[in-house]
């Protein structure tokens, strides 16, 4: 007999190297979809929460002064709209701190702290690093069962009750 799924993790169809199964824990199903913004959210609580995964730090920092910078602004816009915004960098600070070049690009750190900053107070979006898959799992699989839990208390807030 099949195993039931309590819940399926919605991943958005472009994602290159998906988190698997393991990464949420128990009983989830993983259901490929586009989604408009964000990588990863949950079935039914796809206006409340939304997580937007960047591989390291590297990835930010294209993201954030590269040929997608324009882009990059758009979608912390729009993440600026759910009420629960997770960006989770699969890297650690120590990193950002040991590398002097990626593929011979210079970076400037300061900048890319200030990015990080700004994300988290101008447009409210939680950022997270937490180390490289599968190191990662149950920090990722944490953030959603909390989420899932604020849900089902009544505890997060879609804009429909007063």
């Amino acid at each position: 007999m099949a195993r039931q799924h309590k819940l399926n993790i919605l991943m958005d169809d472009r994602e290159k190297k998906p988190w698997g199964e393991a990464a949420f824990g128990a009983d989830v199903k993983i259901v490929k979809t586009r989604l408009k913004t964000g990588d990863y959210t949950i079935e039914g609580m796809d206006k409340l929460f939304v997580v937007e995964r960047k591989r390291n730090w590297q990835e930010l920092y294209m993201n954030s002064v590269g040929k997608y910078r324009e882009s990059f602004i758009r979608m912390l816009r729009r993440l600026r709209e759910f009420p629960f915004a997770f960006m989770i960098i699969e890297d650690s600070f120590d990193t950002l701190f040991t590398f002097r070049t990626w593929s011979g690009l210079s970076i400037d750190r300061g900048l890319l702290l200030n990015m990080v900053v700004n994300i988290q107070l101008e447009y409210g979006v939680q950022v997270m690093t937490v180390g490289k898959a599968p190191r990662c799992y149950p920090i990722v699989g944490a953030i959603f069962r909390k989420a899932i839990d604020f849900n089902f208390n009544g505890r997060l807030y879609d804009g429909s009750q007063p």
